[in-house]
């Protein structure tokens, strides 16, 4: 419900307020970066402000005008509080190349493994065609063996393990105490991987950069998220926003931890996934690798900042 209730908002929102008529189309790659400025990515994990966020392959992107191969494109499967004053898809330039028009293609597969493999037939042995990060929605059509038929966005066939995904039906319609379990079993599957600033998939080692496989804070938590079927809020502040408040006392595994400015508690600055038993997830920032620690010891290195609490599993 969450999923199509943030997306129905979005769409909307867009609709009313865009002065063009903007095209909708689909992300092709396995992963595709969203710029502040029709920019690249440098080629190492330093902090670059010019980097927004991470598209996955098959999402859905409102293009409002291009630009010497670049896109200026809205994410609407990315919620962000505007300047608008209400909620929109998260905004910025994405090199053209990675976008295609799929005006029939819905997605009821979500990839729930860290790394899912799209071969050309159903066996361990078949050509690559995709690897794609966990928190890809897919189009399956049936399933042999084991395997499931895939329609990619340009019309051809693959097959993915059914070990790797899981019907997004299926969580989108399951008790909120199972959603939760697999929020966490999503979380711990990142556990090692590096920090990226603007990241939003899954660490892949073997994949050519950029652009730059890994997550940061607010990308972790979305992720997971996604791979249980749900669409929340890109960033940590809209992630707050979105969340109702509770205290420590009441939150459950999955549930949130935001940190803020002692004097600017309205000003998140850190998101982490509540791991239950007084532990939490995160990807605590340049340098560093997704990790889980003890909740009193991130409030003790927090030192003065503000921790509250939240969820998004009412």
């Amino acid at each position: 419900m969450w999923r199509w209730l943030a997306l129905g908002l979005i769409l909307v929102a867009s609709a009313a307020g865009s002065e063009d008529s903007p095209t909708r189309m689909h992300v092709t790659l396995p992963l595709l970066d969203v710029r502040a400025a029709p920019e690249p990515a440098k080629r190492d994990r330093d902090h670059d402000p010019l980097q927004e966020t991470q598209l996955l392959y098959g999402e859905e992107v409102l293009v409002h005008e291009t630009r010497d191969g670049w896109a200026r494109i809205e994410a609407v499967e990315q919620p962000e509080w505007s300047h608008h004053g209400r909620w929109e898809g998260y905004p910025g330039w994405v090199e053209q190349r990675g976008l295609a028009e799929a005006s029939s293609w819905e997605p009821n597969l979500t990839v729930t493994s860290k790394l899912g493999v799209i071969r050309n037939r159903p066996h361990s042995s078949g050509l690559v065609l995709l690897r794609c990060s966990l928190g890809t929605w897919l189009r399956v059509e049936d399933s042999s063996n084991d395997w499931q038929r895939i329609i990619l966005l340009d019309g051809r066939e693959g097959w993915i393990h059914a070990r790797h995904t899981a019907s997004l039906r299926a969580m989108q319609a399951m008790p909120t105490s199972s959603r939760r379990t697999w929020i966490l079993q999503a979380a711990r599957q990142f556990l090692g991987d590096p920090y990226y600033w603007g990241g939003r998939t899954a660490h892949d080692p073997g994949a050519s950069s950029p652009p730059h496989t890994a997550v940061d804070c607010s990308g972790l938590v979305n992720l997971c998220y996604r791979a249980a079927g749900l669409i929340i809020p890109r960033d940590a502040h809209e992630q707050f926003l979105k969340a109702a408040p509770i205290s420590l006392e009441q939150a459950q595994p999955a549930d949130l931890v935001f940190l803020s400015s002692a004097k600017h508690p309205d000003r998140i600055t850190h998101v982490m996934l509540y791991a239950g038993k007084g532990r939490v997830i995160e990807a605590p920032g340049a340098g560093g690798q997704v990790r889980e620690v003890a909740l009193e010891d991130k409030r003790l290195e927090a030192k003065d900042r503000r921790v509250t609490y939240g969820t998004l599993l009412e």
